[in-house]
């Protein structure tokens, strides 16, 4: 289990590469990877693992290439609508970001779709409050009113 005690969220690092960056301790989430600049960025923070939930049609850059090349893990995990947020694929995203050894980078376009899959992870594995965690999930990117009432589906049958 990766443990977010939420004392460390710094929304102050981004250089201007990212539309969206945020840390949550050891998690860098943030908007899409268009460019080997951000690559190097999330390089110079030492993240070992990046995560992409994008779908296949939101990619016109060679995000997987760049990140490979700069000797960062890459991991596809699109997810398309809220809908598709389940609690099947939570389990699916969880796993793989427990496997996880170093810092992890955790992408989508917006940040909607990860601020989703957090406060799922910091209610159901962390322990927080659903309140909160849906608090700091609105923080670091969730605004989709259509994921936020997904992410409280997901949260009832859990």
């Amino acid at each position: 289990m990766i443990n977010l005690n939420l004392t460390q969220i710094d929304q102050n690092l981004n250089d201007g590469s990212f539309t969206h960056f945020v840390r949550l301790d050891e998690i860098f989430i943030g908007s899409a990877i268009e460019s080997e600049k951000q690559v190097k960025l999330l390089k110079n923070f030492h993240v070992t693992r990046a995560i992409n939930i994008k779908n296949e049609s939101e990619v016109e850059f060679d995000e997987k290439k760049a990140i490979e090349s700069a000797g960062i893990e890459y991991i596809n995990f699109p997810i398309s609508s809220p809908s598709e947020l389940t609690l099947e694929k939570y389990q699916e995203f969880k796993n793989i970001l427990e496997k996880n050894t170093g810092r992890v980078f955790i992408f989508c376009l917006s940040g909607n779709r990860v601020g989703a899959f957090i406060s799922l992870y910091l209610a159901l594995v962390c322990g927080h409050p659903k309140k909160r965690a849906l608090e700091v999930g609105k923080k670091i990117g969730l605004t989709s009113q259509a994921l936020i009432e997904q992410v409280c589906k997901v949260l009832e049958v859990a």
